[in-house]
């Protein structure tokens, strides 16, 4: 699974499943949005589309609970060609309890290198890009560590840059009161925290969380409690997917 995102109010756990190991082989496979209804012992797998897209290559998702109730979800699409063709991010609104239907797709240049999004609302969003060098030498600067990301916000109508100078946003999330913004600085070994500008989505640096790993994906809990997971051992995650291009497994570890 690429992410997971949790609706504490009825149990249910939405994941997006991507067979990373296929695409390294080169093999043409699509991926899935899954739901588990974590009330229901032993847990089943089932879909939470109603139809399954022609093409699906996710990564991050989101979950947004409006007013009214209803369900939002957000998916990153990544492309066949990544590089080459623009990245996407897929909108779908309930149908049925915990079934989506697609609505829309958005697609911006500033969606540069999507890893991991926020829905704020049914048509608005925050992007996290892992990667921001345009040349090659920013590109060798990035990996040395120069922070290069950033956050694009999309207002339902463009899309701004809400945040820069990050290192490799690789994950995001939001407060209870929808006021406070996390996102994980992976190569940086942290969290930064963001007020955000509920009216215009601008976003406020006013913190920074020191973690012992490399932080991933965040889940707020139902207490407003932080859920991180990171990588401890970053070699490991990059000898684990050379081993996958060889067609090997080296498991690589991780922890919460």
């Amino acid at each position: 699974a690429e992410d997971i995102e949790i609706d504490y109010e009825r149990g249910y756990a939405y994941l997006s499943i991507q067979d990373r190991a296929a695409l390294i082989r080169g093999e043409m496979v699509q991926g899935r949005i899954v739901k588990i209804n974590l009330n229901k012992k032993p847990y089943e797998i089932t879909s939470a589309l109603n139809e399954q897209p022609e093409h699906l290559r996710p990564h991050g998702i989101s979950l947004h609970i409006d007013d009214k109730g209803k369900r939002h979800l957000a998916v990153i699409n990544h492309p066949k060609d990544r590089g080459l063709e623009p990245e996407n991010v897929d909108l779908f609104s309930e149908e049925n309890n915990g079934i989506f239907k697609y609505t829309k797709t958005i697609s911006d240049p500033l969606f540069k290198s999507p890893n991991d999004l926020l829905l704020v609302s049914k048509n608005q969003f925050y992007v996290g890009n892992d990667k921001g060098g345009e040349t090659s030498w920013d590109k060798i600067q990035e990996n040395l560590g120069r922070p290069m990301s950033n956050i694009a916000y999309f207002d339902g109508n463009s899309t701004s840059v809400a945040a820069k100078n990050l290192s490799q946003v690789s994950g995001i999330n939001i407060s209870k009161d929808q006021n406070l913004v996390f996102a994980s600085e992976t190569t940086a070994k942290r969290i930064a925290v963001f007020h955000r500008n509920v009216d215009n989505g601008t976003l406020k640096k006013i913190h920074r969380i020191k973690l012992d790993g490399s932080p991933d994906n965040i889940n707020v809990s139902e207490d407003n409690s932080l859920v991180v997971a990171t990588i401890p051992k970053v070699m490991a995650l990059i000898q684990h997917f050379i081993a996958l291009q060889k067609g090997e497994i080296k498991p690589s570890p991780s922890q919460v």
